[in-house]
């Protein structure tokens, strides 16, 4: 799945990267459809709105990297991707806010064998999960 790149080299990428190169491919090569199935970059907030006396600002978005559907608009999960500067583990509390603002049950991340269990459990499960890629 990583195309022969070693580990020093995915340091490098980007979370665009990460999720382009490794992500969507591994969505898609479980059965996932990206028409159908697959939401990236899906917008949840606009931000906070911050007054202070005259002053009136919003926060940044949120949005989830990922949103799995079972049907359309009917959200199954969250994937957050990470670049791998990030510590594992570090979009784990991310993962776990959008899923409760989407009512779904299921998060997972990048850099935690839930998201490998995601992919290959929920339309495939006579497949073994592979270990993730880091």
């Amino acid at each position: 799945m990583n195309g022969g790149v070693g580990s020093l080299g995915k340091k490098s990428f980007s979370e665009q990267d990460i999720r382009s190169k490794f992500i969507t491919p591994a969505l898609q090569g479980s059965g996932w459809d990206l028409q159908t199935q697959i939401e990236e970059e899906r917008h949840l907030t606009a931000g906070r709105i911050i007054v202070r006396g005259k002053m009136v600002a919003r926060g940044n978005n949120k949005r989830a990297d990922y949103v799995l559907f079972a049907k359309p608009n009917i959200p199954i999960a969250i994937v957050e991707a990470k670049d791998n500067k990030h510590a594992v583990g570090g979009d784990t509390q991310q993962a776990i806010t959008y899923a409760k603002m989407l009512r779904v049950t299921t998060a997972g991340t990048t850099r935690t064998r839930l998201l490998n269990a995601l992919l290959h459990e929920a339309l495939t499960p006579a497949t073994p999960i592979p270990e993730a890629a880091e």
